[in-house]
C-alpha cells in the first residue's frame, strides 16, 4: 500500500509538472509524436522553442543558384552522392547573388593596384625612348645590387658615434634594384626587410626588368653567386652573359660546383665587371636627392614609399634630359 501510494504521488507530481511547465523532461523536446509532443501541446515553455517560420525555409546571407557543382561531394550523405535528387536542382532558376564571404571583391581593380607600379614604370621608359635617353632597339647592359634604407631619421652610425647604440637590433628596409648602365634609370625594384641574403631576389628583380628592356649582360656582385642564377638568366630570360664573381664561402678543399661558376673562376671578365659601379652611383644619387630615411612606419607604407621614390628618381632623370634636349 505504501509502495502504491508513493508511485501515485510520484506520478501526480510529474503530471502537475507537465501541466504547470515547471519540470524539465527529455520528452518535452525529444518526443515528436503522441499527446506529449510539442505539436499537440499549447502551454509550457516548449511552445517558445517552436519556430514561427516553416521548417523548409531558413535565413541566409544571400541568394544563390543551387548547383551540384557548388556542393562538395564529401558534404553530401553517403547515399546521396552523385544522385539524381541533387542534380534536379539544376533546373531551378534563381537570382545569381551570393554572400560576400564566399565571393570577395578581388577582381580586376585589385590586380590593377598591384600592376600600377609596372604600368607607370613602362610609361616612364616610353618617354625615355622618345627623349633618346636609352636605345630604342638592341640589348642593354644592366647591373643589379641592393641597398639599405633607414626606418628612422636617427641612423645607426650616428648612435654608434655618440655611444648611444643599444643592444637591441633594429631591422631596416632593403631595396633591390636593377639599373640600366647607359641612362642610370632604375628598371625594377624589389622591397624587402633586411638583413637578408641577396641571392633569392635576383629572379623577381630580373623578371620585372625584362618587361621594360632587353638585357644582354647582367652584372652582379658575389652576393648573387649561384649556379641557379646563371642558368635562370641564360635559359629563362635569354641573357647572353652573366658576370657574377665566385664566392667560395671559405671553401678550402674541393672544387667549385657548376659549369658557369667554374667558368667564372677560370676566365673572369674583369673588364666587363668594372661597369658594375654604375649601380653604386645610382644608389648614391638616389639617397642624396631623395634621402636615406623613410617617413613611413608600417611595412606596407614603407614599400609604397620606396616605390614612389623610385618613380620620382626616374622622372627626375627623364625630365632633366628632356629639358636639356629642348634647350640645346
Amino acid at each position: 500500500m505504501t509502495i502504491s501510494n508513493s508511485r501515485t504521488t510520484k506520478n501526480n507530481l510529474y503530471s502537475k509538472g507537465f501541466q504547470n511547465g515547471k519540470t524539465a523532461s527529455y520528452d518535452q523536446i525529444a518526443n515528436n509524436i503522441g499527446k506529449n509532443s510539442p505539436e499537440n501541446r499549447s502551454g509550457g515553455f516548449v511552445a517558445i522553442l517552436q519556430s514561427a517560420k516553416s521548417a523548409r525555409f531558413h535565413t541566409s546571407p544571400g541568394i544563390y543558384d543551387i548547383d551540384t557543382s557548388s556542393v562538395f561531394q564529401d558534404r553530401l550523405s553517403r547515399h546521396n552522392q552523385n544522385s539524381t535528387r541533387a542534380s534536379k536542382y539544376q533546373r531551378c532558376s534563381r537570382s545569381d547573388q551570393a554572400a560576400s564571404l564566399y565571393h570577395s571583391a578581388k577582381g580586376s581593380a585589385e590586380d590593377a593596384k598591384k600592376n600600377i607600379f609596372q604600368d607607370l614604370l613602362a610609361t616612364i621608359f616610353d618617354y625615355a625612348r622618345d627623349c633618346r635617353l636609352i636605345k630604342t632597339s638592341g640589348s642593354h647592359i644592366c647591373s643589379i645590387d641592393s641597398t639599405g634604407l633607414e626606418n628612422h631619421y636617427i641612423s645607426r652610425h650616428f648612435l654608434q658615434r655618440k655611444g648611444r647604440r643599444t643592444a637591441k637590433y633594429r631591422k631596416w628596409t632593403k631595396l633591390t634594384a636593377v639599373c640600366e648602365n647607359q641612362s642610370y634609370l632604375i628598371v625594377s625594384a624589389i622591397v624587402s626587410a633586411g638583413p637578408s641574403t641577396d641571392c633569392h631576389y635576383l629572379k623577381p628583380a630580373v623578371q620585372q626588368a625584362a618587361k621594360h628592356v632587353s638585357i644582354d649582360t647582367l652584372l652582379a656582385d658575389s652576393g648573387y653567386d649561384a649556379e641557379y642564377n646563371h642558368q635562370l638568366c641564360r635559359e629563362e630570360f635569354g641573357i647572353r652573359s652573366t658576370v657574377i664573381p665566385v664566392n667560395d664561402r671559405n671553401l678550402r678543399y674541393g672544387r667549385t660546383g657548376g659549369q658557369h661558376r667554374r667558368r667564372m673562376k677560370q676566365r673572369f671578365p674583369a673588364a666587363s665587371y668594372r661597369k658594375r659601379w654604375h649601380i653604386e652611383s645610382v644608389f648614391s644619387r638616389f639617397k642624396r636627392r631623395l634621402g636615406n630615411a623613410l617617413a613611413a612606419r608600417t611595412n606596407e607604407s614603407r614599400t609604397c614609399e620606396c616605390l614612389l621614390r623610385v618613380l620620382t628618381y626616374n622622372l627626375m632623370i627623364v625630365l632633366f634630359s628632356f629639358k636639356k634636349s629642348v634647350i640645346y
